[in-house]
């Protein structure tokens, strides 16, 4: 599968409509997160439309991960900025990818997806809670990446991107 438009947000919205089963999970290709994990998020699959995960436990970040505090603290901040103004469940994390979405709550949202940029995990977030979608998110393992990432990798557009999630949520 090919798409033609750079940016994150729009790889997975092009892999999310692709996907053919009744639940979709979503995962970064770079080593962050353990393939294991998906049966924690499957768990929640009877009672929830979407299960994200979480990268905020320290005792599931792995020595070595990018989660240091400013970045870990900025996912949360923006996390419980978005709880507090949508009156969510616990949200904890707003960056991590890791996450299972059933194929009928996907097809509720992807007419109202607009980023295709690194900001999209933050609007699919969003988005769920505005249509009413059962949501929660659980802890899941976050390991060294394979590479270096263009955003997080950089504390300037790190710092740039938290600012334009912020005004996002808003």
């Amino acid at each position: 599968i090919h798409e033609t438009r750079q940016g994150y947000g729009f790889a997975i919205r092009r892999g999310l409509r692709e996907a053919t089963g009744d639940y979709i999970v979503v995962s970064e290709p770079d080593g962050t997160f353990l393939g294991r994990d998906t049966f924690k998020l499957l768990a929640y699959v009877d009672d929830f439309d979407v299960v994200y995960g979480s990268r905020t436990a320290r005792t599931f970040i792995w020595r070595g991960a990018n989660m240091g505090a400013p970045l870990r603290w900025g996912n949360w901040g923006v996390a419980k900025l978005m709880e507090f103004l949508f009156n969510s469940t616990n949200l904890t994390d707003v960056g991590c990818t890791m996450r299972l979405v059933r194929r009928e709550a996907f097809v509720r949202l992807e007419p109202e997806f607009t980023v295709g940029g690194s900001a999209f995990g933050p609007e699919m977030m969003l988005l769920s809670l505005l249509r009413g979608l059962r949501v929660i998110q659980i802890p899941v393992n976050y390991l060294p990446r394979v590479g270096v990432s263009s955003v997080t990798g950089d504390m300037r557009k790190a710092v740039l991107l938290g600012i334009w999630m912020v005004g996002l949520v808003l």
